[in-house]
């Protein structure tokens, strides 16, 4: 069954308001360190990161074409927030892509149109995580990058020693010329 787009563009909005609410956080540098729960596995070597995330093998449309990630999961666990059951998780939202000049856009279906979502960038010259931008930055560590698979999350403080741990799974890629 094939969800409809208003429902579909209310969960993306969703999704933009619990990164942007991540962002807001008294940690904003993210920690790396604790991504208990969040999948991980392959990353390709330093020099295919680029073109294996957006299709391109530098941040310009140069040689390649532009990859689509299928969205598999968005998933938000908070702990130490007082009541237990506050986990949000959200499955098959369409399509994704990193376009090399930064930004990133989403459509619902493989065949549809696509539509500005927000920027992106590499964190720094190891490609081990990237800024996602909305109303602010956001650092989220790659924990899987291969032909088939990208994963990134974040450790992010909320204050009075509530934290959330979040990560975009995508995968099953398609290339568009």
């Amino acid at each position: 069954m094939r969800m409809y787009l208003p429902k579909t563009k209310i969960l993306m909005a969703f999704f933009m308001v619990g990164a942007i609410f991540m962002s807001c956080s008294s940690d904003d540098s993210g920690d790396s360190g604790n991504l208990d729960g969040v999948p991980s596995g392959e990353i390709v070597a330093l020099e295919l990161r680029n073109e294996t995330l957006t299709g391109f093998s530098g941040l310009s449309r140069n040689e390649g074409s532009q990859k689509w990630w299928s969205h598999t999961t968005s998933d938000f666990n908070f702990s130490g927030c007082g009541e237990e059951g506050e986990d949000y998780s959200y499955d098959g939202l369409g399509y994704y892509a990193f376009y090399p000049d930064g930004s990133m856009y989403s459509k619902s279906g493989i065949n549809g149109t696509p539509t500005y979502l927000q920027e992106w960038e590499w964190t720094d010259s190891s490609l081990s995580a990237i800024y996602v931008r909305g109303e602010t930055s956001v650092p989220f560590t790659v924990t899987y990058l291969n032909e088939d698979n990208v994963v990134y999350g974040s450790n992010q403080s909320v204050g009075g020693g509530c934290s959330l741990t979040s990560y975009e799974q995508l995968g099953d890629p398609h290339y568009v010329d």
